[in-house]
Parts: structure tokens; sequence; C-alpha cells
């Protein structure tokens, strides 16, 4: 099974306020996610913020349609990524990280996420972060995983229900989308 978080782990707590994300960080991490989608309360604070709370979590956050090499706090993170992929034998999953050496005899499930494009004019901090458009992203994401050989897509978004319904209509190959 996939635990997934839709994204805003930082809205609406008074221990947010209080510390930043910092607890936020650990109550999230001890719940064994699999990965959380980028959402706009995300960007609340500042990307130093961001990043630290990024590299403070045990899980992905996963955002395809992003570019942060022109942002100073982001563009080095490792943990912010545009798709996981899981193999899964039975019950138990591993992450897969080398797509050119999929395991043979496994279900392959990727998820990938899907951030807003319009990010900027919603939240306050963005930065340099480049947001791309959603739909030819996902296309594209979903298409390379395809490639690769991987047929269970999940895209995991934060981008509302009418949006997710517009992705489903517009992208080609997503099996189940999580928002």
């Amino acid at each position: 099974f996939l635990f997934l978080h839709g994204g805003d782990a930082w809205q609406g707590s008074a221990y947010f306020k209080l510390n930043e994300g910092a607890m936020n960080a650990e109550l999230l991490s001890k719940m064994g996610l699999d990965a959380m989608a980028l959402g706009n309360h995300e960007f609340d604070l500042n990307n130093a913020k961001l990043n630290q709370f990024i590299s403070d979590i045990n899980f992905p956050v996963v955002a395809a349609n992003i570019d942060t090499s022109h942002d100073a706090d982001l563009k080095d993170q490792t943990n912010l990524k545009p798709f996981v992929v899981f193999a899964f034998d039975g019950n138990s999953k591993t992450v897969i990280n080398d797509l050119d050496n999929l395991p043979e005899n496994k279900d392959l499930v990727a998820v990938f996420g899907i951030a807003l494009d319009d990010m900027p004019n919603l939240a306050p901090n963005t930065g340099k972060v480049i947001f791309h458009d959603m739909v030819e992203s996902s296309q594209a994401t979903v298409d390379m995983l395809e490639e690769k050989g991987i047929n269970n897509i999940v895209a995991l978004t934060h981008i509302g229900n009418a949006v997710d319904l517009e992705i489903a209509s517009k992208v080609n190959g997503i099996d189940l989308i999580v928002g």
C-alpha cells in the first residue's frame, strides 16, 4: 500500500506558527508516508525554511512541473523530486532509484507530483522556482515513465478537484489521481 499526503503540511495549526514547520517534519516523518505533494502553503514562509523542512522529512516531496535550478535555497534539494517509483512484491515495497535497471517480476508503481502552475499568484514566497504547465509536464512525465516500462502511474496533486478532473481528461496514462 501507499500512504500519500496531498500537501499543505504547514497550514492551519498553532504549533506550525510556533516552530515554523520543524515539528510538522518530525510528526510527518513518524507517520510512514511514502510521498507528499507540494502545496501552496509550503510557500508560506520562505524557501530556506521550506528547504529545511524537505531536508528534515524521511519521504520525498514530489512535483514534476517545477524547476528549482534558479532558486538559491532549493536548487540543491535532493528530496524534492518529480516522481518516486516503488516495486511491490506482495505487501512489501522498495523504492527504485535506477529506472534503467528495473526489477523483473515486480509490480511497479510511479507516483509523480503536480503543483499549481500559477503558484506564484497564490503563494507569497515562491522565490525563483519556475512552475511549468501542469498538462504538458504531466504528459511528458507519464510518457517517460511508460517508456521505461512503468504502467501503474499515480498523480499526487494539490490542485483541487476541478483541475484534477481537467488533468484526467487531458493526460493519457494516469491510472489514479490522489489530491
